[in-house]
């Protein structure tokens, strides 16, 4: 799944998530499209997101609110 757009001072920003990259896999899980991401991340308070771009990649662990999945949390990066 292609990342189109990051909004500035998100989660996904601050973990260091650029537009265009790849995410792969949520929690283990392959994505392929929006469907299978918001099935992985549904009621998830915790994501690691297997993220590629050209041919490096890396796994960003996003911390999420309960209430509004995507809004909230703490969100970092580790490089393999």
């Amino acid at each position: 799944m292609i990342i189109s757009k990051i909004e500035m001072g998100s989660k996904a920003s601050k973990a260091g998530i650029k537009q265009y990259e790849v995410i792969t896999h949520v929690n283990d899980q392959p994505v392929k499209n929006v469907k299978e991401f918001e099935n992985a991340t549904k009621d998830q308070t915790e994501l690691n997101l297997s993220i590629k771009r050209m041919t490096a990649g890396r796994i960003v662990k996003v911390t999420v609110d309960k209430v509004e999945a995507g809004a909230g949390g703490a969100a970092t990066e580790t490089k393999p």
